[in-house]
């Protein structure tokens, strides 16, 4: 009979499976996340009332990406977003997950046409109620990305498109 270690004993509680290495090797973080590399960094906009700073970094051994958003418009209160963006391999696709310093939560599926990315987003605010918006970044050099958000909804009622939002790396 075989004794756990406390990390395998860890594991078995949290997944459920004794996770050794020899049963389990891990792959290489996913090719996938290479084309999101580019987000890696410091990002900030500040004009028309908006204040959005974005910090990016690969996180859990390059298996995902966690990026912290930090968003103020005019004088009200800051929302802070955190996402994480990783390949989702049962279903072949990147994803990414959100949680709002207002309570609300949102999942996304990300595609890629050309240079521009789209996260289809499926969102529930804080209050229950069920939400959506596409998303669409494009880097415009190494130093930027042009940033927008189109049909967007909250419950029942259009919210206003997002258009034209450029991000610059902070240097």
């Amino acid at each position: 009979m075989s004794r756990l270690t406390p990390l395998a004993l860890l594991a078995l509680l949290a997944f459920g499976t004794p996770l050794r290495a020899q049963d389990r090797p891990l792959p290489p973080p996913p090719a996938a996340l290479k084309d999101f590399e580019w987000m890696v960094g410091s990002w900030k906009h500040d004009a028309e009332g908006v204040q959005l700073e974005i910090d990016c970094s690969k996180a859990t051994g390059g298996y995902f990406l966690k990026r912290t958003f930090r968003l103020k418009l005019g004088s009200e209160q800051e929302l802070i977003l955190q996402q994480v963006i990783g390949w989702d391999p049962a279903r072949q696709q990147v994803r990414s997950w959100a949680f709002g310093s207002d309570g609300s939560f949102e999942e996304g599926v990300w595609t890629k046409e050309g240079e521009t990315w789209e996260n289809e987003r499926v969102i529930t605010y804080a209050d229950g109620t069920k939400g959506s918006a596409v998303n669409y970044t494009a880097p415009m050099d190494k130093d930027s990305f042009h940033f927008k958000s189109l049909e967007r909804r909250y419950g029942d009622r259009i919210l206003p498109d997002i258009i034209g939002i450029e991000v610059d790396r902070v240097k």
